[in-house]
């Protein structure tokens, strides 16, 4: 009886290291989004290339090193997430300003 039960214990340890690991595993890669057709939507953002950036005086403000670490993006959804990629691990903020009531092929009218 002792016995079973030391295997049970033992097993039940396995158990909690597994999930633990499963846990820092998970905690470690940072936030996880999972929807239908995700592939296929890394398919097609794979194949966009990323706009060409050049500078715009009249929208830099601050001194030339403060100038250096802000960034004003402006274009199509898709061509500017693929543009914002190559400074992954950079970005601290993200403002989007969708397009609404553009009467443009939107789903929703909110009018």
């Amino acid at each position: 009886m002792n016995q079973e039960k030391d295997q049970q214990i033992q097993n039940l340890q396995t158990k909690i290291r597994e999930l633990e690991q499963k846990l820092e595993d998970y905690s470690q890669g940072g936030i996880k989004i999972l929807f239908s057709g995700k592939a296929n939507a890394q398919r097609v953002a794979r194949k966009v290339k990323p706009r060409t950036l050049r500078e715009i005086p009249e929208l830099s403000l601050g001194s030339e090193e403060q100038k250096s670490k802000n960034l004003v993006i402006e274009g199509d959804n898709l061509l500017a997430m693929a543009t914002l990629y190559q400074y992954h691990g950079k970005i601290d903020l993200i403002i989007a300003d969708p397009p609404y009531n553009t009467g443009k092929d939107f789903r929703y009218n909110d009018r």
